[in-house]
């Protein structure tokens, strides 16, 4: 068998037949000379075509030394540099020249193939690697796949090749002659180079902290291409093509945002074209030093990362941190010109700080370079020995030297943490242990571990000498845990592949704090264990958390809290493992609440997939822990509502799991996630705000806050930063500092308390913690308990000792975030992209304090500079001619706030005094933002030397005499504009705000800025949280608006600026603004029911030249307890020499028309309704008419009578009639023998009901108004606007019904025009509408039904509340303060449980105080079936009521209808006595106690500060309804029925003592 198949493949051969897969590309014994040119461009198309581009020509030779090997080499190269305006039809033109640094590509090299297909490239080992680079991408080209190629026909197939971007999928297609126009075969091949396996790339994350979640137009931003045709004779010969021409076009596209933003690019565009073929003459030498390869991958021919596999690691040489970036360390001239260009860097950055120059100046680029950004290179380019050197040359300029001398010291610190260079991390440690400035300590040990690039365990090891810094007992306490939880950073990132076996690194670490966790004496020490193996989160630090969460331990609650979210690393190892390990724990309710919320919300985090979510779902049908179910909710509907591009697939799991959720509303009282998220989907950028507050129901502070802040840009999603905040116990304290400061005695209480066998309620231990987070890993943390928190007030004394002068200078620069990535292109040359975002915050202040004659005051001079800089570079290098050729888009937002202030306290007059200078023309107030985006050719070398010009340089001027090596993309000069608005006041002059719009190509007609307004507003990709607030709204619309500002994807170049100064202009600036405030209060008293507080505010603007400008504001406001409140407002606006001087007064009464019997009814007599006037003057002072706040007030302008009254709606009513919810359970429990009494029973329906139908609905506004034609005419315009808006809403004049318009006058032209509007507001829950009807001197205008909902909700009208305060109503939804009610036969207690039960006729504890220092207790006793006896005890008093008789300490009191009584007067344990027809309120606002009494019930109403340590008939009031069924004894554990509960609390004295028991058997 074996010898016929050889015979048939002869026989074929010698046919000529042959297979497709015997053709070669080359016929052995010839030589094809073929010119080659190639062209790299880098560059942006819009607005218009700039690149930097270089051009590469010369002759390429091939010969063919048998059929599947050919010798290649290049000849007579010649290169070309541009950089500028470009456009490919015409290409600009530019020259070409040889260079003797080419020469290594004339190396000669051979290519092996197999059946066409690339097998091995030799190449001599010594030549360059950029050389061999680009000799792969010729390779890469010079195959072709033979065996499955036809030539004489249309042909599609895919097969992998061999690249310089690893082996891709790569797609062929064959088109004949016949279908061709050249008359040849045309082969094409197309690669995306996504296809491709193992793609060449290196990545550089100075914080690595990210996730990548890439959309739809994020996914594909950065795309890389490549299409390659052969024009080939198939036809001449059986047995090779010949080969006539070869065309490839590669790409790299950028997107920094999105794929529909604008792009950056990097263009190839090779060309190799046959000159001739013929019989090999001068064959190719042969390869010196060969070596084989058996792929073309790229090879990077710079050692950027330090390996971590290497036995020798070098820590001090230079290694930049720019990719291709080359030191000169072997050069000592180099090495100083580097150093001497760092200080001019951090020189100029550093005055950019000080001054305003760059800031008011024309120079753009300076604008833009001064930044953090322009120093971390030349440090990374920096050995160790050069590092300590510029480290001690900066610290005697800041020892010696003056404020910019430390600033430029603080620079070099922030650079030093920035590069994140091994060299610059052993100068940071060398700093650290030399160093005892606390204020260096934490500037460097906080950060610096996170921005070390690819650290190593012996890098660690070198750095552990940072640790023996916390032995030092000269080092304070809170420097020492910086150090510790710095070097646990550290070695996580150091120890994560290895896990520091070598060492014993990591094992150390874990064993020190698992040391301290292990201490029980102190909590602080236990914290700072679990923080921490938080932040070493790897190997068996994760396995003790892991054991800490899972239990059993001794560790207490908030050590086990902070366990859980130490987990993450596990959540992406192992996810399965750890759902499988906490879902049990979460699953088990005898867990603390807390520790199963905290696992809940920490799974949601880890994106659970839906069996999880759907398990948990079912399983809150039966939960017992209100705030477990409350925190579900709240966190299913945030990630139901999220615009987080992250969420995936479970923001629509949690869309459908909400809809298997028991019935129930989310209560803010309880345990909550607020998330309020925005996401610009066009333009790839968001923000996302996360509040977690975890509450326990023994107060209405939290127990702990977490406030976190996530980041989205260009599908990469980053959490930065957070705070967590411990409160546990603080509100319980605060409570007995207050009981503390009563130092009432409370014998009496105790003795009633002990009477019914209350155990005292155990007190909350204090625990406070305070954690800063910076991805992940705590930085800063503060812990302290009862035993530690005594230290507190010695801080604080401390902290508020007064000194004479002070100054802080403070200056922070940021490496916020930023990513360098690399890839080959396929010819052979590296793309590098790089994005990075840098913050600097400057703050100086200078304050000089004095105290004389009973004034005490603070002069304050402070400026704030917060400077933001972006920038982003698509850059392709030739490291043969040291040259990158880029373009760069960049980002600079620029903020200066100059303030002078002098505030003073004047306690003789009781007088705030304030004094204000505007800021100056030289250093204004600004905001300032330019954008532009340029493309470069610079030099990799960072410095060439002594007054040595860079090859790059020198090749640019040969090439292109007229090119310049930076070229800001632009139009031209015609297309660029400037508009400035300056906008000053006729009043108020010497000031002026500037509007200014400069070197501006963006479009930006009033079209293009309503388009971008109305797309910043949409609010369809805004997140508002829960409860979807106006002011949530707005924060996610002023997020959106600044980042639109900053990150905007735009390329033109454009700038704008706002400011506010001094006005000069006309030589009389402003020179000072200032401000007197006094005050004095009237309170109510026994005969006087009102409360009055009037203030008296007096503004002095004063000039240079001009008189002062006065202005005189006097402000009253009364408030009656009999519901009727009044405002007066009066302003004086005078100069000292009577010229424009001006009074506006406004008057504004709100009454109740109807005081109603009882609080909870809204009908009848007792319907509500609201009744306020305003009225409004403005006219002009006369002459001598000035006298102080009883200047009369003046109507020759303008006066305004506004009449407005509220009332019901007509869907309210018929609300109050419905067979729903709260209206009918009111209904039936007023009809219930449980609520006996002619008042509206206080239940918690009653309670909703009432305040659905007192917040009215309906309200007619009328308004009267006369107006001079000054004031009429600054009024057209808005009106006219206003009046097109409504216009569809307009009717004719004949349907308006019952608005008469006969009696108006038209007054004589010249005199005052008077007017009237009216307003029919309507405010339903759906369809909220306003009727308009205007009526004036010869013009009527009607509008009816206008829809509300067209008016931003912000701006919306909203239903007035008659009869509760808006702050009492969301003091009861944030859990301030509770209501309780009894009845001779029910109770309805804090935490809305009813419970039905007979009242005893013996003195029982409705509510008590049963903290160890108990304040007031609050007894009753059934006298009938239907009404009940009270007795009250606040501190030392006891009040008796029974029917409509008040008895205070045994005398009886009368109480006047309706007039409060101070009973005793100014005493500490005051309280008022009100009575209000047959009802009797207590009230002790000191004490946070409110008692209602009918006769028929009693409502108790309690401050939160006896949350939890509250006991009675009402319950503990800690958020959980399961145990009100408890008696006294929380040890007894028993379910107590109605009777038995009721019995438990009697006060077991006299005939009363066998009444009941605290645990009945």
């Amino acid at each position: 068998m074996k010898t016929s198949s050889v015979a048939v493949t002869l026989l074929f051969l010698w046919l000529g037949v042959g297979t497709q897969g015997e053709r070669v590309m080359f016929t052995p014994g010839q030589e094809y000379t073929y010119s080659y040119e190639t062209l790299v461009t880098t560059g942006t198309e819009e607005p218009t075509g700039y690149a930097s581009a270089y051009k590469l020509n010369g002759v390429l030779r091939v010969q063919a030394e048998n059929s599947n090997t050919v010798n290649v080499q290049l000849d007579d190269l010649n290169i070309g540099l541009y950089n500028g305006p470009w456009t490919y039809f015409p290409m600009p033109s530019f020259q070409t020249s040889s260079a003797a640094d080419l020469s290594s590509l004339s190396e000669p090299f051979q290519i092996q193939t197999e059946n066409g297909k690339f097998k091995i490239l030799v190449m001599n080992d010594q030549e360059p690697e950029w050389a061999s680079n680009l000799k792969r991408g010729i390779a890469t080209y010079l195959q072709m796949d033979m065996s499955l190629a036809e030539f004489d026909k249309v042909g599609l197939h895919r097969v992998p090749e061999s690249t310089t971007m690893g082996e891709c999928s790569t797609k062929y297609e064959v088109i004949p002659p016949a279908a061709s126009k050249t008359g040849l075969t045309t082969i094409s091949k197309f690669r995306n180079h996504a296809d491709c396996s193992d793609v060449p790339t290196r990545t550089k994350f100075p914080t690595r902290i990210f996730n990548a979640c890439p959309d739809q137009r994020t996914k594909n931003a950065l795309n890389s291409t490549a299409y390659a045709t052969y024009v080939v004779d198939a036809a001449s010969s059986p047995d090779a093509l010949t080969v006539h021409h070869i065309t490839v076009f590669s790409s790299v596209l950028y997107w920094p945002f999105t794929v529909s933003s604008p792009y950056m690019y990097t263009w190839l565009n090779l060309t190799i074209h046959l000159n001739n073929v013929g019989p090999v003459v001068n064959p190719i030498a042969g390869i010196e030093n060969p070596e084989n390869h058996e792929d073309l991958s790229f090879v990077f021919e710079q050692n950027d990362l330090n390996d971590p596999e290497d036995e020798i690691q070098d820590f001090k040489s230079a290694d930049p941190m720019l990719f291709h970036h080359t030191a000169g360390e072997s050069d000592p001239e180099v090495l100083q010109g580097i150093m001497e260009q760092l200080h001019q860097t951090t020189k100029e950055v550093a005055e950019s700080i000080l001054t305003t120059d760059s800031l008011l100046g024309d120079d753009l680029d300076k604008f833009h370079k001064n930044s953090l950004f322009a120093i971390i290179p030349l440090i990374s380019s920096l050995d160790y020995e050069s590092l300590k050197h510029c480290y001690q040359k900066y610290l005697e300029a800041h020892v010696t030297q003056g404020q910019q001398a430390t600033i430029e010291f603080q620079l070099f610190l922030d650079g030093l943490i920035a590069t994140g260079t091994w060299p610059s991390s052993l100068t940071i440690r060398d700093i650290l242990v030399s160093t005892t400035d606390p204020i260096i300590i934490a500037r460097l040990a906080p950060s610096f571990p996170h921005y070390i690039i690819n650290p190593t365990e012996a890098l660690a090891n070198e750095l552990e000498p940072i640790f023996d810094l916390t032995k030092k007992a000269s080092i304070m306490k809170p420097i020492r845990r910086i150090l510790q939880l710095s070097m646990a950073t550290l070695i996580s990132k150091a120890c994560q592949k290895s896990l520091c076996t070598q060492t014993g690194l990591l094992s150390k670490y874990i064993t020190y704090f698992e040391g301290k966790l292990a201490n029980k004496e102190s909590f602080e020490i236990q914290t700072l264990g679990v923080h921490g193996l938080r932040n070493l989160a790897v190997g068996k630090s994760l396995d003790k958390l892991l054991e800490i969460v899972t239990g059993p331990t001794d560790v207490s609650l908030s050590v086990r809290v902070q366990a859980i979210w130490s987990l993450r690393p596990l959540a992406f190892e192992e996810d399965s493992k750890l759902f499988e390990k906490l879902l049990p724990v979460f699953y088990n309710r005898s867990e603390p609440c807390e520790i199963r919320t905290s696992i809940f919300s920490f799974l949601m985090s880890c994106n659970p997939d839906k069996r999880v979510l759907h398990e948990i779902s079912y399983f809150m049908w039966t939960e017992t822990c209100p705030q477990t179910a409350n925190l579900v909710r709240a966190t299913l509907l945030n990630l139901a509502k999220s615009t987080n591009p992250c969420a995936g697939e479970s923001k629509y799991y949690a869309q459908t799991i909400l809809k298997y959720l028991p019935p129930g509303a989310i209560d803010p009282t309880r345990t909550t996630t607020y998330a309020i998220n925005y996401y610009d989907e066009e333009h790839g950028f968001g923000q996302e705000t996360v509040v977690a507050l975890q509450k326990g129901g023994s107060t209405s502070l939290p127990i702990s806050v977490y406030l976190g802040q996530n980041t989205y840009i260009g599908g990469y999603a980053a959490s930065h930063r957070g705070i967590y905040i411990r409160l546990e116990g603080l509100g319980k304290a605060i409570g007995r500092k207050l009981a503390a400061l009563r130092n009432a005695d409370v014998e009496e209480i105790k003795n009633i308390l002990g009477k019914i066998d209350v155990k005292t309620r155990p007190t909350t231990p204090l625990k406070l913690e305070v954690a800063v987070l910076y991805h992940g890993k705590t930085v800063l943390y503060f812990a302290a308990d009862e035993r530690t928190i005594d230290t507190l007030p010695q801080l604080l004394h401390r902290l508020g000792e007064i000194k004479s002068s002070s100054a802080l200078n403070l200056q922070k620069s940021i490496l916020e975030g930023g990513a360098l990535y690399q890839q080959p292109m396929e010819i052979g040359v590296p793309i590098v992209v790089t994005s990075a975002l840098t913050y600097t915050v400057a703050i100086a202040m200078n304050d000089t304090r004095a105290k004389q004659e009973g004034l005490l005051t603070q002069d304050t001079t402070f400026k704030l500079q917060l400077n933001t800089f972006g920038v982003t570079r698509v850059a392709n290098h030739f490291p043969g001619i040291d040259a990158a050729f880029g373009v760069t888009s960049k980002r600079t937002l620029r903020i200066n706030a100059p303030r002078q202030i002098l505030v003073g306290v004047d306690i003789k007059n009781q007088a705030l005094i304030v004094d204000v200078k505007p800021p100056l023309e030289t250093d204004p107030l600004i905001v300032i933002g330019h954008a532009t985006t340029e493309t470069t050719l610079t030099s990799d070398t960072v410095h060439q030397g002594p007054g040595k010009v860079s090859k790059a340089q020198a090749l640019l001027k040969q090439s292109c005499p007229s090119c310049p090596t930076i070229a800001v993309v632009s139009k031209g000069k015609a297309s660029r504009k400037t508009r400035q608005r300056i906008l000053t006041s006729q009043l108020i002059t010497g000031v002026k705000s500037t509007v200014n719009y400069f070197d501006c190509e963006r479009d930006y007609t009033k079209g293009t800025v309503i388009g971008k307004l109305a797309h910043i507003l949409n609010p369809a990709n805004k997140n508002a949280g829960i409860f979807g607030s106006p002011i949530t709204k707005a924060i996610l619309t002023a997020q959106q608006f600044r980042d639109a500002i900053f990150y905007s994807p735009s390329t033109e170049t454009c700038g704008i600026s706002l400011s506010l100064s001094q006005d000069t202009s006309k030589g009389h600036p402003l020179e000072t603004i200032e401000g007197k405030l006094t005050g004095t209060v009237e309170p109510s008293t026994a005969t006087n029911p009102n409360f009055k507080l009037s203030l008296e505010l007096t503004v002095d603007l004063k000039y240079s030249t001009e008189p002062s400008l006065k202005l005189d504001s006097y402000v009253s406001v009364l408030y009656s307890q009999l519901d009727n409140q009044e405002l007066d407002i009066k302003s004086i606006l005078r100069r000292n020499n009577g010229q424009k001087s001006g009074i506006v007064c406004l008057n504004i009464k709100q009454t109740t028309l109807f005081h109603p019997k009882d609080e909870l009814c809204y009908q009848g007599e007792n319907k509500p309704q609201m009744k306020e006037t305003a009225t409004l003057t403005i006219g002009r002072l006369p002459s001598n008419g000035y006298q102080g706040k009883d200047t009369a007030c003046q109507s020759s302008h303008l006066e305004v009578l506004v009449t407005a009254e509220a009332h019901q709606s007509e869907e309210q009513i018929l609300e109050s009639k419905q067979e729903l919810p709260p209206y009918k359970t009111c209904r039936d429990q007023k009809s219930s023998p449980l609520y006996p009494g002619k008042f509206v029973p206080p239940t918690a329906e009653c309670y909703a009901a009432a305040l659905e139908q007192t917040t009215l609905r309906a309200v007619n506004v009328s308004i009267n108004y006369k107006l001079n034609s000054i004031i009429k005419k600054k009024l057209r315009r808005p009106l006219a606007l206003v009046e097109g808006l409504l216009l569809p809403f307009a009717v004719d004049e004949d349907e308006a019904v019952d608005h008469s318009h006969e009696n108006h006058v038209h007054p004589p032209e010249g005199q005052m025009e008077e007017g009237e509007l009216e307003l029919d507001l309507n405010m339903r829950r759906s369809n909220p509408t306003l009727d308009i009807h205007y009526h004036s001197s010869g013009k009527e205008q009607h509008f009816h039904g206008v829809d509300l909902n067209l008016i931003p909700e912000a701006l919306r009208p909203r239903p007035i509340p008659s009869r509760f305060s808006p702050l009492i109503v969301l003091g009861l939804q944030l859990g301030a303060f509770g209501i309780c009610s009894v009845t001779p036969a029910v109770v309805a207690t804090f935490d809305g449980v009813v419970i039905p039960g007979a009242l005893p006729n013996c003195p029982t504890l409705v509510s008590g105080d049963c903290g160890e220092m108990p304040q007031y207790a609050v007894l009753a006793r059934r006298r009938s079936n239907s009404t009940l006896a009270v007795t009250i005890y606040l501190g030392s008093n006891l009040i008796e009521l029974e029917g409509e008789t008040m008895k205070l300490n045994g005398q009886t009191k009368t109480l006047e209808n309706k007039i409060p009584q101070d009973l005793p007067v100014l005493s500490a344990n005051s309280f008022n006595a009100l009575k209000n027809n047959e009802e009797i309120h207590i009230i002790s606002r000191f004490m946070g106690i409110y008692v209602r009494y009918t006769g028929n019930f009693v409502t108790v109403s309690l401050g939160s500060r006896y949350r939890g340590s509250q006991c009675g008939l009402c319950g503990k009031w800690d958020s959980t309804p399961a145990n009100d069924f408890l008696g006294p004894d929380p040890q007894c554990g028993r379910i107590l029925n109605p009777s038995q509960r009721a019995a438990s609390w009697v006060v077991r004295d006299g005939q009363c003592s066998t009444v009941g028991q605290a645990c009945p058997v």
